[in-house]
């Protein structure tokens, strides 16, 4: 890889003291294009990242990935590499089989990714697949807050003598 005038291996360019991060952040950085002066100089928290509005939400390209199920370099290559709007990038999808499976809450019909970009989510597509395949409700699937953030629980929650759990509590 040649940057500054020098052409260095990528691990040569990762212990050189002009490299602002480490090794894999380099390789990533130059995965997703940067240019090699930029990748190696720029510190980590340098960078300000842009924000995207979708359905009146508000997320960086990270978290829209995390909300529909896909990774953060799919996302970015669809914005930043293929100048798609976030609008086309989304519907786009993840990118599975699984992923363009309807669902029908609210009286509509639609991809379970979509579901998580809805402004009535309150979860990730992920989410919602686990609560699917829990027997959760479509509409309690996407809207109900996550009791924990590590993990679902046991099954769908029920509301009884003034508290919520699941089934198995």
């Amino acid at each position: 890889m040649s940057a500054f005038g020098e052409t260095k291996s990528l691990r040569a360019w990762a212990a050189d003291p002009r490299c602002m991060v480490k090794k894999e952040a380099l390789r990533t950085r130059l995965a997703l294009g940067w240019d090699p002066e930029r990748a190696i100089g720029t510190e980590k928290h340098d960078q300000t990242l842009p924000e995207y509005i979708f359905n009146g939400r508000t997320m960086t390209l990270r978290g829209w990935a995390e909300q529909i199920g896909t990774t953060y370099h799919t996302l970015y290559r669809r914005v930043a590499l293929q100048d798609l709007s976030i609008e086309d990038a989304l519907a786009l999808g993840p990118g599975s089989a699984r992923d363009d499976q309807p669902l029908t809450a609210f009286g509509e019909t639609k991809p379970v990714y979509m579901w998580a970009v809805d402004p009535r989510a309150n979860a990730t597509a992920t989410t919602i697949y686990r609560r699917i395949d829990a027997c959760w409700s479509a509409r309690q699937a996407i809207t109900e807050e996550p009791f924990h953030r590590n993990g679902l629980g046991g099954g769908a929650p029920w509301a009884a003598f003034g508290r919520r759990m699941g089934l198995p509590d």
